[in-house]
């Protein structure tokens, strides 16, 4: 337990430190500094050396020590931009180590470059990525997950409407997680001019999608959609919706725990704050982050007693709440100097790592286990 405080809390210092330079909005020195590279390099060292930290990882262990070893993957589903750098690392003979890193390297590399245009939020964004969930959740279904921090990245290409490189970016990614393709729809939402910031309205969705999803008995009404998704080619998740709509299969249940509480009452400062910090912050993507982030988590609160099939996609908005996090922390500081919102909303989003670690630690099993934080040379 202590060592996994210990990692987090000073992962998250070392990155807070070294993006200090741009929390200033008038800096103006270049963006890919000594200070960002070796943020870049700090993140992918603690991803690198982790050990059976994440449900996912001693899947992905497994099946990168087939490749080293020449045997026949267990699995045959990887994509083939996944299994091509996996087998490029290979044929180094590179450690698992580097890996890890690797993948851990372009997911922080993808969320800072989309943040050029407001890098003064990275340093809240660094605490967010080590306190909130975002490096745990990272750290599981990597494949996916990669995608999902490239998209920030890529929603320029949305706001900016332009289509060949939305495309291209649809393309690479779908040979990193074929999910990829759910994303393409999303290009549509850049002709929306005005993003709705009536707070009201959007809290009364949120807590429709809320009471929706607590007894999801509107699945049964789009039965239509497990032959449409085995007709496109997604018969994985097809035959999930086609059992689950029979019964067949066993829901996930949402439980209001700690945690849970936090990222709800996280995600309403966001919404109220919202239309006065899209004022504030005109020069930047806050307005498609925001849209995006309220799909996210209005699809996350309609889908969370169903099966993780159906939550797993939501990933892709729900990252969105990084961002805005991060722009909310940087409101409440420096903008609007609300020192006891600021407190209250830091407490929301960086008391998560350390119950998740209280509850690995009295409760290790299952995923609870993959909460602690052990290195690799602590383990093999």
């Amino acid at each position: 337990m202590l060592e996994s405080i210990v990692v987090y809390s000073f992962t998250a210092l070392i990155l807070y430190q070294l993006a200090l330079p741009y929390l200033n909005p008038n800096c103006s020195r270049k963006f890919w500094t000594a200070d960002m590279i070796w943020s870049v390099i700090v993140f992918a060292f603690i991803a690198g050396a982790r050990y059976k930290v994440g449900v996912d990882y001693i899947g992905y262990l497994n099946s990168y020590n087939e490749i080293l070893s020449g045997e026949e993957l267990y699995r045959d589903d990887f994509e083939i931009g996944f299994l091509l750098i996996s087998r490029l690392l290979a044929i180094l003979d590179a450690h698992f180590f580097f890996f890890f890193a690797l993948w851990a390297s372009v997911q922080i590399g993808f969320v800072y470059s989309a943040m050029k245009d407001s890098r003064y939020i990275i340093p809240y964004l660094a605490l967010c990525i080590m306190l909130g969930p975002y490096f745990l959740t990272w750290m599981n279904g990597i494949r996916q997950t990669v995608v999902a921090c490239a998209f920030v990245w890529a929603v320029r290409f949305i706001k900016e409407q332009r289509l060949k490189p939305y495309l291209l970016f649809i393309a690479l990614a779908y040979t990193i997680h074929h999910s990829a393709l759910i994303l393409l729809p999303f290009y549509l939402l850049g002709r929306k001019k005005e993003v709705s910031d009536t707070t009201a309205k959007n809290l009364i969705i949120l807590f429709i999608c809320i009471f929706l999803g607590s007894t999801p008995t509107w699945i049964s009404s789009l039965s239509f959609l497990g032959p449409l998704l085995d007709t496109v080619g997604f018969d994985r998740y097809g035959g999930v919706f086609d059992a689950m709509n029979e019964g067949v299969t066993k829901l996930v249940r949402f439980d209001w725990g700690p945690t849970k509480i936090a990222a709800l009452l996280l995600e309403i400062l966001i919404i109220i704050y919202y239309p006065k910090m899209r004022k504030q912050f005109q020069q930047t993507k806050i307005d498609m982050f925001f849209l995006l982030f309220f799909i996210g988590i209005c699809w996350y609160y309609l889908v969370m007693n169903t099966v993780h099939q159906m939550i797993r996609p939501t990933e892709y908005f729900t990252i969105f709440r990084l961002p805005m996090t991060a722009y909310l922390l940087y409101y409440l500081k420096k903008v609007i100097r609300r020192e006891d919102i600021f407190l209250f909303a830091c407490i929301l989003c960086f008391s998560y790592i350390a119950i998740t670690i209280y509850k690995g630690y009295i409760n290790p099993v299952d995923s609870y286990s993959t909460v602690l934080y052990h290195f690799f040379f602590e383990k093999v």
